[in-house]
C-alpha cells in the first residue's frame, strides 16, 4: 500500500490510520475504467476554462500535480498530461493571445515546476500518489495556493 500510495518515508502508524478511510474508488478495476478516455482535452479548454480571452492572458489556467514516486500515475505521464494540454491550448486559443508561451521551468528544494502555454505542471518531490495525504502535503497546498493567487 505505501508504495501505490506513498513515498517511502510513510510511517506505519499513518498508513495504518489511511486504510479506514481508503474509498473503493481506489480500486484497480475503478482505475482500468478510466483508462479509455479519461478528459476531452478539447472539451475542458475550450469550454471548461474561462479567463484566457480576458486581461490576464499571461496566468496559467491548468494546474497538473504530481509526487515525485507516484506508482499509478508517474511523473512522465503527467508530463504527457500537461504537454498535451499545451498543445491543445496553443490550438484552441492561438499563440497570440497567449502572453506566457515559453518554457519557465525552476527547481525549489521540495518541488519542481514548469509553465508554459497556461498549463503548470508541479512536481511534489518526495511524495506518492496520494500528495494530499503524503509527509509533503503542506507542499502540494502551498503550490496550489499560489497557483490559485495567480487567477
Amino acid at each position: 500500500m505505501r508504495q501505490l500510495f506513498f513515498g517511502s518515508q510513510y510511517p506505519d502508524d499513518k498508513l495504518e490510520d489511511f486504510f479506514q478511510y481508503l474509498a473503493e474508488s481506489e480500486a484497480m478495476l475503478w482505475f482500468l475504467g478510466m483508462i479509455p478516455q479519461f478528459a476531452d482535452f478539447e472539451r475542458v479548454v475550450q469550454r471548461g476554462i474561462v479567463g484566457w480571452d480576458g486581461e490576464k492572458t499571461d496566468s496559467e489556467r491548468i494546474l497538473v500535480m504530481v509526487g515525485e514516486l507516484d506508482a499509478l500515475m508517474d511523473v512522465a505521464m503527467m508530463r504527457r498530461l500537461a504537454a498535451r494540454y499545451r498543445q491543445v491550448v496553443r490550438e484552441s486559443i492561438g499563440e497570440k493571445k497567449l502572453v506566457n508561451v515559453s518554457d519557465v521551468g525552476y527547481s525549489e528544494v521540495a518541488f519542481t515546476e514548469d509553465r508554459e502555454n497556461g498549463v503548470r505542471l508541479v512536481v511534489v518531490k518526495g511524495a506518492g500518489h496520494h500528495v494530499q495525504n503524503d509527509l509533503q502535503w503542506e507542499v502540494g497546498a502551498w503550490r496550489i495556493a499560489d497557483f490559485l493567487q495567480q487567477l
